[in-house]
């Protein structure tokens, strides 16, 4: 399936006595696959590999309190990649032993984050510790810099952060700003007050190196600060090739006006990044257009990318698919897999999942890492090739070696399954954590789950609801339902119901059918919202519609445990839907399941 379930809402248990119904809601969290697959293009990475025992073992002690944790750790690597993190960190333990104050048994766990729902925007750095001794950002020359950077915190994590936006270097961008190679994560932003801006970091720069391990791609900068604990201080060596926007953009404004596409072309990337410059989406489309007139592919490429997003030129699908269409010709694997997207979709173009396949399939032995994903999907699916589970683990792997996090987190739903692999609740785990560290939103939902239920490591249901909270930051729905159903049950937060109907909302607003069908039931009870069975029986018939089989059992099986009061109004607006003809007198017969279950399937 191209887009499952993975957080099925809290399945109804209904009872019922002589006198009066009584509903009560039992839940358990579903097995299945991520809500949400992106179909967009992605720019081809190559990060990532499968945890080794190392890894695995540092993480597993790197949040203990336990001094005596960290020490077994040393003791097995005394010269890990984690070594001085590891050290830092007992350091700081056995310093702060003799302050601990004494807990109580008697008062509830707090919150250790707000419970406030969050914007829909990327997690934002925290405010982070002051330097002890000056706050004077340091003046770098041109050149290569080893700096110390106090990693900061992404809020209400416990997640190292630099504060920095970054990007992908091509080879042709490379090759126009000078540089040796494509190695290195280049620096569009650095946001303020944050652990990159008091180290001098700026825009434009690239980093090489995080504490002596060498940065291959942007990736590896979230693969490498995410696990580092938040105040530690860090090597990290950059490389400043241009004293700022205006000097890099003159040169080489002067070389396209020369009639050289490579410069033209970075141009528009620096525009499009918003790159030392104020992000400039039509100058991008600009430039893109300059190179891509030019026989530069990769603008092809990114100028097919505008039309299809309307970002500074008018949106445009069928200009879209004939840049791509002109990358095909040059062989430019991005273009490639953006026109097979168009074919998958239906997008300025017939819908053709064969030929999607045909072209993913080409991209994918080219090297972009997103058309191995979408064909391990397609394998998954059956759709334009033969349904599959085991080439379809086979290319979520490629992908994820790649460093393709969603297809990280899509192998690791094999490994929980035992779908195309053996089943390895270990490895769908360390799969998830890798996803979830490198940004990925159905990474953090389904290691939340894994917290939750104590699949692959130890059970936890704070740890769940922090990368639920991670997950809903980035708006994934089953992230925000999860939420709701852990402030409902009262796991890992204290119990709010107030909080659950909101979070459900949330989910329920973006699409979510499951926090339907529990908006439905919460109107229904007075959980949290004031009780109105009319608005329960509005949730329920979204439900319905979005083929929520939770609804459907329910109003098939158990109605009559419902108010009167919803019953008819469930049966009006069933009428008010052309789907029932019966009367509207409260009592669910056979007419009225019929209804219902013509509903859920239109």
């Amino acid at each position: 399936m191209d887009i499952d379930d993975r957080f099925g809402a809290a399945h109804a248990v209904f009872a019922t006595c002589a006198t009066l119904a009584l509903l009560s809601l039992v839940g358990s969290a579903a097995q299945a696959s991520p809500s949400t697959r992106p179909t967009e293009p992605q720019s081809p990475v190559q990060v990532a590999q499968a945890a080794s025992p190392e890894v695995a073992f540092w993480e597993s002690v790197r949040d203990s309190k336990d001094p005596a944790e960290i020490e077994t750790y040393l003791d097995a690597y005394p010269n890990g990649q984690f070594a001085p993190l590891a050290r830092i960190r007992l350091n700081k333990l056995k310093r702060a032993a003799p302050q601990a104050v004494p807990t109580t048994t008697s008062e509830e766990p707090k919150e250790d984050t707000s419970s406030e729902p969050p914007p829909a925007a990327v997690p934002t750095t925290s405010e982070e510790p002051k330097a002890e001794a000056s706050s004077e950002v340091p003046s770098l020359a041109l050149g290569r810099h080893t700096i110390p950077v106090t990693i900061g915190e992404i809020a209400g994590s416990q997640r190292g952060a630099l504060g920095v936006r970054i990007a992908e270097i091509t080879e042709a961008v490379a090759k126009s700003l000078g540089l040796e190679s494509a190695r290195g994560a280049f620096v569009t932003e650095v946001i303020r007050n944050s652990a990159a801006e008091r180290a001098g970091i700026k825009p434009l720069d690239v980093i090489l190196e995080f504490d002596g391990k060498a940065i291959a791609n942007w990736r590896d900068v979230l693969k490498f600060v995410g696990p580092t604990p938040p105040g530690a201080e860090a090597r990290v060596a950059i490389l400043r090739f241009a004293p700022g926007f205006k000097e890099l953009a003159a040169g080489l404004r002067a070389s396209a006006e020369k009639g050289d596409a490579s410069p033209a072309y970075t141009l528009g990337w620096l525009y499009g990044n918003g790159a030392g410059v104020a992000k400039d989406e039509a100058e991008a489309a600009r430039f893109y257009r300059k190179a891509a007139d030019l026989g530069h592919a990769e603008a092809m490429y990114r100028l097919g990318l505008a039309y299809a997003r309307g970002q500074g030129v008018g949106k445009d699908d069928t200009q879209a698919v004939n840049w791509f269409r002109k990358g095909l010709e040059k062989d430019d694997a991005q273009a490639i897999s953006a026109l097979a997207v168009a074919h998958e979709t239906g997008r300025g173009v017939a819908k053709d999942d064969a030929k999607a396949a045909r072209l993913y399939s080409k991209a994918a032995v080219a090297g972009d890492s997103h058309a191995m994903f979408r064909l391990g999907v397609m394998h998954e699916d059956g759709r334009g090739v033969p349904k599959d589970d085991a080439a379809a683990a086979i290319w979520y792997r490629k992908a994820a070696d790649d460093g393709h996090p969603d297809a990280m987190s899509n192998l690791g739903i094999m490994y929980e399954k035992g779908r195309g692999v053996s089943q390895d609740d270990a490895q769908a785990a360390r799969l998830y954590r890798q996803a979830a560290y490198l940004g990925s939103a159905n990474g953090m939902v389904s290691l939340g789950w894994m917290y939750q239920n104590g699949r692959g490591i130890a059970q936890d249901d704070k740890k769940a609801v922090r990368w639920y909270r991670e997950g809903a930051q980035l708006r994934q729905m089953g992230a925000l339902h999860m939420l709701g159903w852990m402030y409902e049950h009262g796991r890992g937060v204290r119990k709010d119901l107030v909080q659950a109907a909101t979070w459900y909302r949330e989910a329920a607003d973006l699409g979510y059918s499951d926090s339907m069908f529990s908006l439905g039931v919460a109107y229904e009870l007075g959980n949290g919202v004031n009780k109105d069975s009319g608005i329960a029986a509005d949730w329920i018939i979204k439900a319905l519609k979005a083929g929520n089989k939770n609804a459907l059992k329910q109003m098939t099986t158990n109605g009559t445990a419902w108010s009167k009061e919803f019953r008819h109004a469930l049966q009006q607006r069933l009428k008010d839907a052309s789907v029932y003809k019966g009367p509207v007198d409260g009592n669910f017969g056979a007419t009225t399941k019929t209804a219902v279950e013509t509903l859920s399937k239109k």
